[in-house]
């Protein structure tokens, strides 16, 4: 082989190598291009499981306040329901109550006018007793004199009736007699 072909060879082999260098180099880069992108990936991925993890969990939470608001419904139900009930109770007594605040109304009148009544009926009693006490205060007097008339006639007839004369007892007697007829 002469030097020539030898130098041309030797010009191949290097610039084969260059070739094959580069090729190295390119694949090295395109290796580490792969590289950075199976990491971006794994960490893709990664996140991508973690969210897929956080997703499961959100669901059942949401699944759980699901449940949880379900139940606070019903409970928001049943006490809708009762509350709807006291509010018929309520509503029912209310009336119940006004009824009877009518009726109390009616018997506050009633006995207003029987106050009232019984005022004009005292006051009548009141001068009837006035009348009554007048009319024996009349009777006490228009009695008083002939009944004291007959008590001083009798008192003195009592204590010494022999001494008098027949004239006398007469008189006496006649006294008694229209008194009597005055307090008749």
């Amino acid at each position: 082989m002469d030097n020539k072909s030898t130098h041309n060879e030797n010009a191949r082999l290097t610039a084969l190598i260059k070739e094959v260098q580069q090729k190295n180099r390119d694949l090295e880069l395109h290796r580490e291009k792969v590289e950075m992108q199976n990491i971006k990936a794994r960490r893709r991925t990664i996140e991508l499981f973690g969210k897929m993890i956080d997703l499961k969990k959100a669901k059942k939470i949401i699944v759980l306040q699901n449940e949880e608001l379900e139940k606070k419904n019903e409970e928001i139900n049943r006490k809708r329901t009762a509350l709807e009930h006291t509010y018929v109770k309520f509503r029912k007594r209310t009336i119940e109550l006004f009824g009877k605040m009518v009726d109390l109304r009616k018997a506050y009148n009633i006995i207003n006018n029987q106050k009232k009544e019984i005022e004009q009926q005292r006051k009548k009693l009141h001068e009837l007793n006035a009348s009554k006490d007048k009319f024996f205060s009349i009777i006490a007097h228009d009695l008083k004199n002939p009944i004291a008339g007959f008590l001083g006639l009798t008192e003195v007839m009592a204590m010494d009736m022999k001494s008098f004369s027949d004239e006398e007892k007469q008189e006496f007697i006649n006294l008694l007699f229209d008194s009597s007829k005055q307090l008749h």
